[in-house]
């Protein structure tokens, strides 16, 4: 083990030992596919999968039958973005409403349709990265179809209210998509009884392994929704391949851990802010982007901007300390319309695995760094 301090939570969490335990015992002698009931092998399989499933719906609030495995939680955003595409334009609701800050799987998927006869509407992001329900009636149109809007943004920690805005939405024949990426166990999370009608989800953000994530499709619209692949069995008809079994079983685990609690929200904000207040005694001028009120934001991603200094040198200079950096981040323009604000910022995301320990050592290294650059303006 190195003595690196991993603070790139928001990226990819570390695999908590409960899911490692539980992917161990299908990755080795333990054959069969799901497509194979007939035989106990494949049965044994095809049950853990739908024990996955169970799990995961039990902790988002969602039936077991409604969860579609992908391998990304970007193949989930353009599963349920391009999936729709066909009967959006059947209907004739070809506007679709989103917002600037959103993740590229997202925004990616919005402009392809867009480049091919779809209108749409980029809700511009004001300094905190926060949108209102009132924000997305005002851009709404009789031809909406889509809205699709993050639950909390990756770099700012931006809590957005999704349960607002799918109240908002209810009877008007437009489905609401959430990015529920960074969402599990970092907030009180369900879709149930909401409206919402489709959710993106990933293993690696709560502390399971890479390479597997789902999408909720709530059961009433699946019959609107296309596959991106054909052939070759499929995933309740959505997603053709064999599935990772092993991958879902330790989503099925991470699942039944990545219940929020408070007590563990509390400590996180108060690793937070002895970071911060101990960082602005050597670095006054350091800049926080995103909301300061607790209430809008997770405690563990912190957007953390040090003026005249590029995140690229200090990436360079601190190569202990593994943290996120997007020298060209469309999310750090969008929330302070300056390019330089964008190289110069860093994201800090810790977690379950995180202590003060971990946070002060890290503080060492960051100002022992930004003091020998000493760049003036």
């Amino acid at each position: 083990m190195d003595d690196s301090i991993y603070l790139d939570y928001a990226a990819c969490t570390p695999v908590d030992p409960h899911v490692v335990e539980a992917m161990m015992e299908w990755m080795v002698d333990r054959p069969g596919s799901h497509y194979a009931r007939h035989h106990i092998p494949g049965r044994a399989v095809a049950d853990l999968i739908e024990q996955a499933r169970m799990q995961i719906g039990q902790r988002i609030g969602a039936a077991p039958q409604e969860i579609v495995f992908t391998s990304s939680a970007t193949e989930a955003n353009n599963l349920a973005i391009l999936g729709l595409a066909s009967h959006l334009k059947k209907t004739g609701q070809t506007h679709i409403v989103t917002h600037e800050v959103e993740h590229k799987s997202v925004l990616g998927p919005v402009s392809w349709l867009q480049k091919n006869g779809f209108r749409v509407t980029v809700i511009p992001a004001g300094p905190e990265g926060y949108i209102t329900a009132d924000d997305i009636a005002e851009a709404l149109t009789p031809q909406t179809g889509l809205v699709t809007i993050q639950a909390v943004n990756n770099e700012l920690g931006t809590i957005q209210p999704v349960v607002q805005i799918a109240a908002m939405l209810q009877g008007k024949d437009i489905f609401f998509h959430i990015d529920a990426a960074q969402a599990l166990g970092k907030i009180n999370f369900s879709v149930d009884g909401t409206g919402i009608a489709l959710a993106s989800i990933s293993a690696q953000k709560c502390y399971g392994s890479r390479g597997i994530a789902g999408l909720y499709v709530r059961e009433d619209i699946r019959e609107h929704l296309q596959p991106l692949f054909h052939g070759g069995g499929d995933d309740e008809r959505l997603r053709p391949g064999s599935l990772p079994v092993a991958l879902c079983a330790g989503f099925g685990a991470a699942a039944d851990l990545a219940v929020y609690k408070e007590a563990e929200a509390v400590r996180l904000e108060d690793i937070r802010e002895s970071f911060l207040n101990d960082l602005r005694t050597e670095i006054p001028d350091i800049i926080v982007h995103g909301p300061q009120a607790q209430e809008k934001r997770v405690p563990h991603i912190i957007s953390l901007r040090f003026p005249h200094i590029s995140a690229s040198t200090l990436a360079v200079s601190l190569p202990k300390i593994a943290f996120g950096i997007r020298p060209h981040s469309h999310i750090i323009r969008a929330v302070t319309r300056d390019e330089q604000a964008a190289a110069e910022t860093i994201r800090i995301s810790f977690g379950r695995f995180t202590d003060k320990h971990d946070m002060m050592k890290a503080i060492d290294l960051i100002i022992s760094s930004v003091k020998k650059r000493n760049v003036q303006p």
